[in-house]
């Protein structure tokens, strides 16, 4: 019977060698052991001191692992499942890829500045319960501002958002940055990122 050609301990067959084969390939036989064992554990280079059960527990562990992450897979919670609108703004006009946004307008408020006014294409899914500008634990906005020179600043800086309301149709942001003074300005024209979602 030829010697195995095993790489890994899975590969060997436990019926041979069966008796019948020339004493001169029981060395071939040991060499063809070595090769499996140490090829399926490259890394023991010490004693291994774990018993059956801890290595049980690993193979369990790893089972509870994948289902959890097969769980998480399944879940997104406030993001991607909920997501309700998204869009991302350059200053100027709408680019990137929208979400339910069908515009960004810069409404005029008097006193020297606008505020942003992203418009939905449909309104929040369960806008009868929710009145307009009302603050609902439910709706989870994030706003984040991008600096861009051709803010009505006219230079790059450092802008923060407030939302200042929510409504079932549009949300409306306002802007901030500092000017060359280190003293915050409204501003509009402001390049931002939006996502609103919703936990209900």
């Amino acid at each position: 019977m030829a010697v195995e050609n095993a790489q890994y301990i899975n590969q060997l067959r436990k019926d041979s060698p069966q008796g019948g084969e020339s004493i001169s390939e029981g060395d071939d036989h040991i060499r063809a052991i070595k090769t499996a064992v140490t090829q399926s554990f490259p890394n023991v280079d010490a004693p291994v001191t774990a018993t059956p059960s801890d290595l049980n527990s690993v193979g369990d562990l790893r089972r509870d692992v994948n289902d959890l992450q097969n769980e998480i897979s399944s879940i997104s919670v406030g993001t991607t499942r909920n997501l309700f609108a998204a869009v991302t703004y350059d200053g100027y006009r709408t680019v990137g890829t929208t979400n339910n946004v069908t515009s960004v307008d810069w409404v005029d408020q008097g006193n020297g500045w606008k505020f942003a006014r992203v418009n939905f294409a449909s309104p929040v899914r369960s806008a009868s319960t929710r009145q307009n500008g009302t603050l609902d634990a439910n709706i989870n906005i994030q706003v984040t501002a991008f600096s861009n020179a051709n803010n009505s600043l006219g230079f790059a800086g450092f802008a923060f958002p407030t939302i200042t309301e929510i409504y079932p149709t549009h949300v409306e942001i306002a802007f901030q940055q500092s000017d060359l003074n280190g003293q915050f300005q409204a501003v509009w024209n402001m390049a931002f990122c939006l996502m609103v979602a919703e936990n209900d």
